[in-house]
């Protein structure tokens, strides 16, 4: 190659321009990897990412945002659009599935209560022990559980109406996406 071709390269390396002649670099597949072998980790203490959501329809072409609702039930729970199975964040919450504040099923674990949002498929078990069925599955006070999901942090329009289920300084609650172990 001769000496001005590759001056003019170089120039165009400095400006951030891709020059004619210059090999075409692909970063999107190195990016990508990177951005899963990295994000991962970070997924796995929490998520304010509500477009993360993977309850969108299939074939939609966009992403619902993410809901959170208090029900009116007996005791009370949170419920989210969030879904289980597919993608999920990787956090693992474990503990004893229990009533707690205003009267909202919560897990208690061994740094106090966890405020999960169930999904909206959840159905409150009623006769005998108070608990909640997923999808089949089911869930009593006083049993252990282990959910698989990740936090996401609550928007001041959201507090307002969560907060009887929320203590004083809770800004975030625990999406249930999978079962755990």
């Amino acid at each position: 190659m001769d000496s001005q071709r590759q001056a003019g390269l170089a120039g165009a390396r400095r400006a951030g321009v891709r020059h004619p002649g210059a090999p075409r670099i692909r970063m999107w597949p190195a990016l990508a990897a990177a951005g899963v072998c990295l994000g991962l980790p970070l997924l796995a203490s929490c998520s304010t990412n509500p477009g993360a959501n993977p309850s969108a329809e299939p074939g939609g072409g966009s992403v619902r945002p993410l809901e959170l609702t208090l029900s009116e039930s007996d005791p009370r729970l949170i419920r989210t659009n969030a879904a289980i199975g597919g993608a999920s964040m990787q956090a693992l919450l474990t503990g004893t599935l229990s009533v707690g504040r205003g009267n909202c099923l919560g897990v208690a674990t061994d740094k106090g209560i966890a405020i999960p949002a169930f999904p909206q498929t959840a159905v409150l078990l009623d006769g005998g022990r108070i608990g909640i069925d997923i999808q089949g599955r089911q869930f009593r006070v006083g049993d252990q559980v282990s959910f698989g999901g990740g936090l996401t942090v609550l928007g001041e329009d959201e507090k307002p109406a969560l907060a009887p289920c929320l203590g004083e300084g809770d800004t975030d609650v625990f999406l249930i996406e999978s079962f755990g172990p």
